[in-house]
């Protein structure tokens, strides 16, 4: 099995050169934050990226492919259901039509992925935030720590019952405090909450913490997290991540 992590989109259309580049990949995840570009892309242009990615979904998957699409902070703000001031980058003429090309495709997004021992999120999935908003582990129709479908599966159902407990779940505005959601969890939090617990049974993927520096990204990875924390948000310096054969690598476009 082949896999592709594409990082926070945020209008870029880069995506297209790597889906060509890996068209022999089983699956592709896309890690959410479609709009609010850091790179003065317009919200037009954003949006018709957001559709074209839409578009590459449901082309992939009639040929045999998976295409995940993760969902963000940054696709969550324009969301009905959030009711607390829009944070950096919202754009606040094209939220109309940003809000409802979203809700018109909401079937299509979800908020966790796994496969083998590889746990997708935008930020990352914090055994605290499960605890506190889905339930103790174990208690029957939760989750287990040995189950990442059942992690999937909760948080995934969470996402289409109670959208709002994805909302920040803190004071620091940054979010990195181990409570914080899927949606916000900082990499250092992340790990803090999961050492000992989801930790030795799953290898996390995520986006949201944009990279400053990819051979420090790296060593983070092999090094400090001894791999199992994949941060991908790197497409601003060109950078996504494969998996094949139990092993992550890093590519550049």
């Amino acid at each position: 099995m082949k896999a592709v992590f594409i990082g926070d989109i945020h209008g870029r259309s880069i995506w297209q050169s790597i889906v060509a580049d890996e068209n022999d990949a089983d699956v592709f995840v896309f890690f959410g934050d479609y709009f609010d570009s850091k790179e003065s892309i317009s919200g037009p242009k954003q949006l018709e990226n957001f559709r074209q990615i839409v578009d590459f979904k449901e082309t992939a998957e009639s040929h045999g492919k998976k295409v995940i699409l993760l969902f963000g902070n940054h696709d969550f703000h324009y969301m009905p259901w959030h009711t607390r001031e829009p944070y950096s980058g919202y754009q606040k003429t094209m939220a109309p039509k940003i809000q409802k090309s979203l809700l018109q495709h909401i079937e299509q997004f979800q908020m966790a992925y796994t496969f083998n021992d590889v746990l997708c999120s935008h930020a990352g999935i914090s055994s605290i935030w499960m605890h506190r908003n889905i339930g103790p582990e174990g208690k029957v129709g939760k989750w287990l720590r040995t189950d990442l479908q059942s992690i999937v599966d909760a948080v995934n159902r969470m996402f289409l019952e109670k959208p709002k407990a994805f909302d920040s779940q803190g004071f620091d505005s940054s979010g990195d405090e181990p409570q914080q959601t899927p949606i916000w969890i900082r990499p250092y939090s992340l790990v803090k909450a999961n050492t000992e617990i989801l930790e030795p049974h799953c290898r996390q993927v995520f986006g949201h913490t944009r990279m400053k520096d990819l051979e420090k990204n790296w060593a983070e990875v092999m090094d400090v997290w001894n791999g199992r924390y994949i941060a991908t948000d790197g497409l601003h310096l060109g950078a996504y991540w494969i998996y094949k054969n139990g092993d992550f690598q890093r590519k550049l476009v």
